[in-house]
């Protein structure tokens, strides 16, 4: 098992930094979908400068995990942001 987490972290690695990267725009964030290895496929993005990614098994579940990460942390973004209400 460790095995195996250290091969998919090394092709993690060399799907990071190759040149077919597919890089796309979601809501004004840019987002990338690579695949590493087999039927095994990442995505990754970052909000305000946090770094969000997660692994798929297709290209269009790839693709849809990483729009609904930006949702999600657009949406927290958004959250945070709201000053509380002062009471009346």
């Amino acid at each position: 098992m460790l095995i195996r987490a250290i091969e998919l972290k090394q092709s993690m690695w060399k799907a990071a930094n190759a040149p077919d990267e597919a890089r796309m725009k979601y809501r004004c964030v840019e987002y990338s979908v690579v695949r590493i290895e087999g039927s095994v496929w990442k995505w990754s993005a970052s909000v305000d400068g946090v770094s969000i990614m997660g692994l798929a098994t297709s290209e269009s579940e790839a693709v849809a995990g990483a729009e609904n990460a930006v949702d999600q942390a657009l949406t927290l973004k958004k959250l945070r942001n709201v000053p509380p209400q002062q009471p009346d």
